[in-house]
């Protein structure tokens, strides 16, 4: 009965915690591609104003006249820009704060690359694709229009806020799929077409070209479609859920998405009638 208070206990901690962590995000709205370069220029404002006074402490890692003055180099270069570009360029700013919980939010484009990548250890992989590209799964990108790939992270490396290069893994994949971004760092120009040179499962490599798609037109076929046995980690992508593997008595619980109502409420009396009910032994908390 006590190693049980004591899972649930640890449980009610974790999630106190991720709480405290989510009211402290400084996000920052993009929601609309095709407003005037005033409006623009009032959002600009905007954030030159509020974000200093919103953020503890906004200049703990970027000199104060550094950030204004990159504020006003955007201004001044309004009527030359386009709306994307505009973008890309507020990302840098706020990037420059190296705060993570400073971000931009619905940045994310409706036309997209149809791929899905994955850093492992040995690069950066294909993990899903629309199904006309079915045949560049699991390949290794080794370059984007002749433009080797560590050249061009390292270019979107400056647009995602982060405290750790897990960080950067994480949101790389994000970015490189968006033709805002690849066209702003002049990977790609004009038709937006990508010819991506590929390193197959034997060591070969050769060249695929992919456009750009509605994100609604997508119908994606992910690396393990083709695996007859999944990992029961990757059963669900809900922001928060659990499990409990009966064989091994561990309480298996898994956070996909930091945000306020996950867990819920079911979820947590769920995990607790679990381990009132269950002989648990472990916890496992994947994050």
């Amino acid at each position: 009965m006590k190693k049980r208070f004591k899972i649930i206990l640890f449980i009610i901690i974790i999630i106190i915690i991720l709480l405290f962590i989510i009211k402290n995000f400084i996000t920052v709205s993009i929601k609309n591609e095709f407003i005037t370069k005033e409006q623009w220029k009032e959002d600009i404002e905007y954030i030159s104003k509020n974000l200093p006074k919103k953020h503890i402490n906004l200049f703990f890692k970027i000199d104060r006249e550094k950030f204004y003055n990159s504020i006003e180099k955007l201004e001044n270069d309004l009527e030359n820009l386009d709306s994307s570009e505009i973008q890309v360029r507020i990302m840098e700013i706020i990037a420059s704060v190296g705060d993570s919980h400073s971000t931009i939010r619905n940045f994310q484009s409706n036309i997209i690359y149809p791929i899905k990548t994955y850093w492992f250890k040995e690069g950066l992989y294909v993990i899903e694709a629309d199904f006309q590209y079915k045949e560049i799964l699991g390949c290794k990108i080794l370059s984007i229009n002749n433009v080797p790939i560590e050249n061009i992270v390292k270019n979107i490396d400056t647009l995602i806020p982060n405290e750790n290069k897990f960080m950067l893994k994480l949101k790389e994949p994000e970015y490189l799929v968006d033709p805002k971004v690849m066209e702003y760092f002049k990977v790609t120009k004009g038709n937006n077409e990508m010819n991506f040179t590929l390193q197959d499962l034997n060591g070969g490599t050769f060249n695929t070209k992919v456009i750009p798609k509605r994100t609604n037109e997508i119908k994606y076929l992910h690396l393990s479609d083709s695996v007859n046995i999944k990992p029961f980690y990757s059963e669900k992508e809900d922001a928060f859920w659990s499990k409990y593997l009966e064989n091994e008595k561990i309480l298996y619980c898994q956070f996909n998405s930091c945000k306020i109502g996950t867990p819920s409420k079911n979820d947590i009396n769920s995990i607790i009638t679990t381990v009132k009910e269950k002989k648990v032994e472990k916890l496992i908390v994947d994050m």
